[in-house]
């Protein structure tokens, strides 16, 4: 029969040995307790393990959900893009009138894609009143692309077909392209339409060859003229000038915040053995300027680091640095209040947080190629206006949103985590003094209190 007996608990006098049944007995046959009160240590420790990795676990699965479900099947029909057709046409011997600029623009329209049976882009058909800013459009985010089919579009292919001579051919769609808003899509906006036109102008050019439009002499025309009738030529507006680039535009800002979270936690706990010797508030004074110092540091480093590497900001250098400097405030902010209210599971959901930001602040894909979720959550999120802001200042432009509603954002996220952080401290820094007056706080072996008292802002 096992001794149940309680363990010896007057100062100054020895605990027996005392084993118990079940599991108590099964730790102490592996010689993990020696007393009956450590098994309820080994329950406590269990059952934070089990909720520990069920948090994880949680945040494994919802992080890969969201990376899948962003990323898996992105789809192009709701982006805009313009179609400005100023073609006059061409009025043939027979009195009908041709436009090829409208013949064209219709194809695309009613282009359907194989798996879903959508429209290849979301068609804005500029009218007459808009074409002089069909370029604006693209300018300001109206639209990804606009094509313009020029006013004689149609009587010069007409006059290639009929001029006795091989004249040369020049009569391009132009294709305005904004790729600083955000370049993986504005590639695959480009690469689509250049695969539409391409097949579009395949099919002109056998109409041609048939007689469609009237007999032709292949001997004395340009072979231009029905091998590649349309072709695209595009004018890239913000180009960004290399993968280099268009990665910093995000990169940097997953940097920054990874750079972040170890901030907090080597300000925490290098100065945690400080709030015996140097109390509380003092020592939160302390982590605070800390704090601002790695905020420094670290964009510091990742704007030279950038900037050795060929990144050539269309803004200067020092408004680059300035919004980085927002960036990582904001950031460090809202980590700080995750750890020091949720503390483990804040440490956990960092990773989560991360995975969300991601996908849904236009880094990888624009939102408009995943399902609304994804937009309606990035827009309220800081890391959408960190990237939006920082491929402002090193595209240039209006490209993106203007940077003011990003410095307002961040500056919000900013101020709100910081006033929360004040409070949780205030709330906190009231139980550090109800403990420390009836002598409950723990110690470590150099003396000082124990950092689990809490992280000091």
């Amino acid at each position: 029969m096992i001794d149940y007996s309680e363990d010896p608990k007057e100062e100054g006098e020895e605990k027996e040995e005392v084993p118990v049944e079940g599991l108590g007995l099964r730790l102490y046959q592996l010689g993990l307790i020696r007393y009956k009160s450590d098994v309820k240590i080994w329950i406590r420790v269990i059952i934070k393990l089990i909720v520990a990795l069920f948090i994880m676990w949680v945040g494994l699965v919802v992080s890969t959900t969201l990376y899948y479900g962003a990323l898996w099947d992105p789809f192009t029909h709701n982006l805009d893009v313009g179609i400005a057709n100023r073609d006059r046409g061409v009025q043939t011997p027979s009195g009908a009138i041709i436009n090829f600029g409208g013949l064209v623009s219709n194809a695309l329209v009613t282009l359907r894609t194989e798996d879903d049976d959508e429209q290849f882009f979301h068609w804005r058909i500029l009218e007459d009143d808009e074409d002089d800013d069909y370029i604006e459009s693209v300018r300001h985010k109206d639209n990804w692309a606009t094509l313009l089919f020029p006013a004689n579009y149609s009587a010069v292919i007409w006059q290639s077909l009929r001029t006795p001579k091989r004249l040369p051919y020049d009569n391009p769609v132009l294709v305005t392209v904004n790729q600083g808003r955000q370049s993986t899509t504005a590639d695959i906006v480009t690469n689509t339409l250049r695969r539409l036109l391409n097949g579009i102008s395949n099919n002109v050019g056998k109409s041609i060859l048939n007689g469609v439009f009237g007999p032709v002499d292949v001997a004395t025309t340009n072979p231009s003229v029905f091998v590649d009738p349309i072709y695209p030529e595009y004018d890239i507006l913000y180009p960004v000038k290399n993968n280099g680039a268009n990665f910093s535009s995000y990169m940097g800002i997953i940097i920054i915040w990874i750079q972040s979270i170890l901030g907090v936690n080597i300000v925490q706990n290098s100065t945690s053995n400080l709030l015996g010797p140097a109390g509380l508030p003092r020592t939160s004074i302390l982590r605070i300027f800390l704090l601002l110092f790695t905020c420094v540091l670290i964009t510091l480093s990742v704007s030279i680091i950038g900037i050795s590497f060929g990144l050539r900001p269309e803004k200067s250098f020092g408004a680059l640095w300035g919004f980085l400097l927002l960036v990582v405030i904001t950031f460090q902010a809202i980590i700080l209040f995750l750890v020091r209210g949720l503390g483990p599971i804040g440490l956990m959901l960092l990773t989560t947080i991360l995975i969300l930001q991601v996908t849904t602040s236009d880094a990888l894909l624009h939102v408009e190629m995943m399902p609304p979720f994804y937009g309606v959550v990035g827009i309220v999120l800081p890391f959408h206006h960190a990237v939006e802001g920082l491929r402002f200042v090193t595209f240039g432009g209006p490209c993106c949103l203007d940077i003011g509603i990003n410095i307002l954002a961040l500056s919000v996220y900013t101020i709100g985590f910081w006033i929360l952080t004040l409070i949780l401290w205030k709330i906190q820094f009231k139980k550090f003094l109800n403990r420390a007056s009836k002598g409950m706080l723990p110690y470590n072996d150099q003396g000082a209190v124990d950092s689990s008292v809490g992280y000091g802002v």
